[in-house]
This record gives C-alpha cells, sequence and structure tokens, in this order.
C-alpha cells in the first residue's frame, strides 16, 4: 500500500462567514518522501449544508466545480447560502490516500 500523501488546506474559513459568501477552499497533495506535489488518482470533494442529510460529492474529472490548478493542487468554490455549520471534504484514492475533513460557520444576517 503506499504511503499516504502529506496534505495541505487552504482556504479553510477560521471566522464565521456571512450568507451568501462565496469561498475557495483547496488542498495540495505532496509526496511524504520528498515533498513533490503528486495528483492522487481520484480526488473528491464532499460537503452538506446545514439543512442537508444528504451529502454532494463533486469528482475531479466529473465536475466542473472540482478544479486541478496545477500538479497536487485542487480547489472548490463553495456559495454559503444556508446558516449553519457547513461540513466538507476532501478525499483522495488510488496511488496516494488521504482524507481531511472540516468544518464552516455561517452566520445569521440582520440583512438575509
Amino acid at each position: 500500500m503506499p504511503e499516504p500523501p502529506r496534505t495541505l488546506l487552504s482556504g479553510v474559513p477560521q471566522l464565521a462567514q456571512t450568507p451568501g459568501d462565496m469561498i475557495r477552499v483547496g488542498i495540495t497533495y505532496l509526496d511524504p518522501d520528498d515533498g513533490v506535489k503528486v495528483n492522487p488518482t481520484t480526488v473528491k470533494f464532499k460537503y452538506l449544508d446545514p439543512n442537508s442529510r444528504t451529502p454532494v460529492t463533486l469528482t475531479y474529472g466529473t465536475d466542473t466545480a472540482l478544479v486541478r490548478v496545477s500538479t497536487g493542487v485542487y480547489r472548490v468554490d463553495l456559495t454559503l447560502n444556508e446558516v449553519g455549520v457547513w461540513h466538507a471534504r476532501w478525499e483522495a484514492t488510488g496511488n496516494y490516500i488521504s482524507a481531511e475533513e472540516f468544518s464552516i460557520q455561517v452566520a445569521p444576517s440582520q440583512f438575509v
């Protein structure tokens, strides 16, 4: 089994977001031995908005919303249109295996 890549999450908001914000979340996959960027066989991004029980799954090569910026670097622009906690997950399978999860807080607005 291949050694898991090191992964770097970028664009994961630390503060509460506002309804209607579009955020860019990204990930970089690095070879664990030499730190060179690598493309996993399959890359998926999953997210669950606060009012849904079924996650949305985006797959690189199938869904245009999941973009490979360059070797090993992937991104998704996500519109936060619901108040509450959003959950998201990056998954890589095949030649490199990795999973990274995070959440995003969307605060209520006086204007929406």
